[in-house]
């Protein structure tokens, strides 16, 4: 009578750790099976062509507009010292 308990207590004690696998397997792996499939339909605007969002015209005008008036501007020219000639004493 005792291997036939023990016989029936390991069936159960099986059928318990299947079923924790599957609850275990179940939470692991629904989330990723979801996002698996959002992540495909999401579109990201910096992979498009051309990328990232448009500028206001208005805001784009301004850019250039600045960066033709920095290249414009003449650039001081660098001030070169030259160096005074030293004075040597004269013998007496």
């Amino acid at each position: 009578m005792t291997a036939l308990s023990i016989s029936q207590n390991a069936w159960a004690e099986i059928e318990r750790d299947e079923q924790r696998f599957r609850r275990t397997l179940l939470t692991v792996a629904l989330p990723f099976l979801i996002l698996s499939i959002l992540i495909p339909l999401y579109e990201l605007t910096g992979l498009q062509e051309g990328g990232g969002d448009e500028l206001p015209a208005r805001y784009a005008q301004l850019l250039l507009d600045n960066a033709q008036r920095r290249q414009e501007q003449p650039k001081p020219e660098p001030v070169i010292e030259e160096p005074e000639p030293e004075e040597v004493a004269e013998p007496e």
